[in-house]
């Protein structure tokens, strides 16, 4: 299913760049710019929030912000 819904999307996406719907956009040809390391672990991530001087509540927020996203993913995978 993943693998359909993949082709999918590269299907419309090739399409709508045959069409010039990605030209002139804001940052056209420059690469992008991330503002956390997704390599790192959530925690790691936390850790380093907290060592910038982000407030603890900003990150608990954050974390259940995440937290429900992954509950949602996994609820939705369990009906699959």
């Amino acid at each position: 299913m993943k693998l359909a819904l993949s082709w999918i999307a590269d299907q419309r996406i090739e399409a709508a760049q045959q069409r010039g719907e990605f030209r002139n956009l804001p940052g056209e040809g420059k690469p992008l710019t991330f503002d956390e390391d997704m390599s790192l672990s959530l925690e790691s991530r936390l850790v380093i929030r907290r060592a910038l001087g982000q407030k603890d509540d900003e990150l608990k927020d954050r974390r259940h912000f995440l937290e429900s996203i992954q509950l949602m993913r996994l609820r939705k995978a369990n009906r699959s």
